[in-house]
C-alpha cells in the first residue's frame, strides 16, 4: 500500500485510483475479501489523518455519521417501480439485472459475470461465485461457498427461453450487451444513468440498486440475517457496520415486549 499511495496526497487518493489499486489486486491474485481489508486499512489511515475530507471513510458531510457508511442513492417505492418500468420498456436487455438485484440482492457485478451454468432453471436458483470487474472474473467473498439464490419465476422463464432459442455454451455470460464499452461500464453510463434522469434523481451507481434492496427489506421488517446472507456477508456484524443508520431509522422511542403478553 506504501509503495502504491505512499507519494499521494490525501484529496489524489480518488475513487479511481482506488479502484486501479484494486484492480492491481485481482491481477495478482488476490481475492476479493484480502482486497477490502487493505482498502479498509486505507480508510482508516485517512479517516485518522484527515477526518474531514475522508469521503472514502465516510462521504456524509456529518462527522457524526457511522464510519463505515457510504453514499447511498436511496429510492422511494414509487421511484423504484418507475424506474423497473422505464428499464423494461426502454433498456429491456438489462432488465432482468435490475429486477433480480432489487429482489435478490444480488450485486450486478456478480449478475454480470453468471454463466448459464450457474442457473437451475428447474428449481429457479442461481448460484453466485464470481464477480466480473472490468473484463476479468474475480472469486467473491469466500473463495470456497457458492451463494444460492432464488430468483423470480417469470425472470427465470424468460431466461431459459434466451437460453435454449439462442445457439450458447454454457460458460458463457448469461447478460451481454451490443456495445463497445466493458459490461459495468455499459450499466452505468447507458442504463443508470439516463434511467436516474427520468426518475429526477442525480445520479445511480450500480451499489445503489443492491442499497435498495436492503432498505426496502429492512422497512418490511425482512429479518436482518436472510438480508446479510442475501448480499454475501460472512457474519451479521459486518453487515450491520454497513448498514446500521438504515437498521436505526426503523427505530421507535418506546418498546416494551410485556404489552403484547399482558394483552392476552
Amino acid at each position: 500500500m506504501k509503495g502504491y499511495f505512499g507519494d499521494l496526497r490525501i484529496r489524489e487518493i480518488t475513487n479511481k485510483v482506488v479502484a486501479k489499486f484494486k484492480q492491481k489486486q485481482f491481477d495478482c491474485g488476490y481475492q476479493l475479501v484480502s482486497v477490502n481489508i487493505y482498502i479498509q486499512i486505507l480508510k482508516n489511515i485517512i479517516n485518522a489523518v484527515c477526518p474531514k475530507t475522508n469521503y472514502l471513510a465516510s462521504r456524509s458531510k456529518s462527522l457524526k455519521e457511522n464510519t463505515y457508511a457510504m453514499d447511498m442513492n436511496l429510492l422511494t417505492e414509487e421511484q423504484i417501480s418507475k424506474l423497473l418500468d422505464i428499464c423494461y420498456k426502454k433498456y429491456p436487455d438489462a432488465y432482468p439485472i435490475l429486477y433480480i438485484s432489487l429482489s435478490i440482492g444480488a450485486s450486478i457485478p456478480e449478475l454480470l459475470g453468471l454463466t448459464w451454468d450457474r442457473i437451475d432453471f428447474k428449481n429457479e436458483i442461481i448460484f453466485l461465485k464470481y464477480f466480473l470487474y472490468g473484463d476479468k472474473l474475480v472469486m467473491n467473498k469466500c473463495g470456497s461457498t457458492i451463494r444460492r439464490l432464488k430468483i423470480d419465476w417469470d425472470i427465470c422463464e424468460d431466461l431459459e427461453y434466451k437460453y435454449h432459442i439462442s445457439d450458447l455454451e454454457p460458460n458463457d455470460f448469461v447478460f451481454k450487451f451490443e456495445s463497445d464499452k466493458q459490461a459495468q461500464q455499459y450499466i452505468e453510463e447507458d442504463i443508470l444513468l439516463p434511467l436516474a434522469k427520468e426518475i429526477g434523481v442525480s445520479k445511480l451507481n450500480p451499489s445503489d440498486v443492491q442499497h435498495n434492496f436492503v432498505n426496502m427489506c429492512i422497512k418490511q421488517n425482512i429479518p436482518l440475517t436472510y438480508i446479510q446472507k442475501s448480499l454475501g456477508y460472512y457474519g451479521i456484524t459486518n453487515f450491520v457496520k454497513v448498514y446500521r443508520n438504515l437498521i436505526e431509522q426503523q427505530e421507535g422511542d418506546y418498546y416494551n415486549p410485556l404489552d403484547k403478553i399482558f394483552k392476552k
